[in-house]
């Protein structure tokens, strides 16, 4: 089978400890030291989890209630936020519009999911989670 035929697969991604089944999005910041996504659980007590990136290569947003095919695609219905994507159809969207040039430099399709929110992050360096007190 072509990898233009392979499905993706979702793949948990656990980037630290303690990570709630269900997150909010409470922040997005694109700035010119990077891309920081800001999580906070649903318990009003509960602290944020800040996720890092030093160089986002590309990302979008989508609420998660406009992406029924995608979850129809997924196989699984297990609840959890974060996820990378193997064989995945927006890196190679990405990989086509940017002529290849990132193809082979290990880009990974960081995935997160929120009640109302669907972040897609492609990126050749891994994230840096931290847990914060505020934002």
């Amino acid at each position: 089978m072509s990898d233009s035929k392979m499905s993706e697969k979702w793949n948990i991604w656990k980037p630290t400890k303690d990570i709630p089944n269900t997150l909010y999005l409470e922040e997005l910041r694109d700035t010119y030291d990077g891309l920081t996504l800001v999580f906070k659980g649903e318990d009003k007590d509960s602290r944020y989890i800040a996720i890092m990136f030093e160089s986002a290569l590309s990302y979008r947003n989508h609420d998660e209630g406009d992406l029924l095919k995608t979850f129809d695609n997924r196989g699984s219905n297990e609840i959890w936020p974060f996820f990378i994507i193997e064989n995945s159809n927006y890196l190679k969207w990405f990989n086509e519009e940017s002529h290849n040039i990132y193809e082979g430099r290990g880009v990974i399709h960081y995935f997160f999911v929120t009640p109302n929110d669907v972040i897609d992050v492609l990126s050749a360096y891994p994230p840096i989670p931290k847990w914060v007190d505020s934002i």
